[in-house]
């Protein structure tokens, strides 16, 4: 069996990895924020969205428990890289309505909450490593021969 939940919080914690303690207690549906903190400093480094935001972070294919594991996946190494920097990484959390009569809206509700945080931290130079689900590296290349601005 390995680590309970409150126990991968709690070792989080002693990394300087702050999560809100309700996730133990009730399934959210939501948008998360990963930021990196340093004295006045916070910076976005990584917006998600998920209907069991507990289980995005803590289960064994979650952000936190694959940070643990030293796994070279976005938010892991970006956890680390901040660690490294003496920074502290807090995590936010928002929930969304995901009550409804069409599963098609409750969706699309979440990921506009989701985009809307994201659009709005690139604005601010922020979360920029990130990209949309779908999109690969065809699609850069064709962005950066026909779109990039110098």
């Amino acid at each position: 069996m390995g680590m309970t939940y409150k126990a991968k919080l709690e070792k989080a914690k002693m990394r300087n990895i702050t999560i809100p303690s309700e996730i133990l207690g009730k399934d959210i549906v939501g948008v998360y924020k990963f930021f990196a903190i340093l004295e006045d400093e916070k910076v976005c480094f990584y917006i998600g969205k998920s209907t069991n935001i507990r289980e995005r972070l803590l289960s064994s294919n979650g952000h936190i428990h694959l940070f643990f594991k030293e796994s070279d996946k976005l938010v892991p190494s970006e956890i680390k890289y901040y660690l490294d920097q003496n920074y502290e990484i807090l995590v936010e959390i928002e929930e969304v309505d995901y009550f409804d009569t069409d599963f098609s809206r409750a969706s699309h509700r979440l990921s506009l909450a989701e985009i809307t945080e994201i659009v709005k931290y690139q604005s601010m130079g922020q979360c920029l490593k990130q990209l949309p689900e779908g999109i690969g590296k065809g699609e850069r290349e064709y962005w950066e021969n026909n779109y990039k601005r110098y």
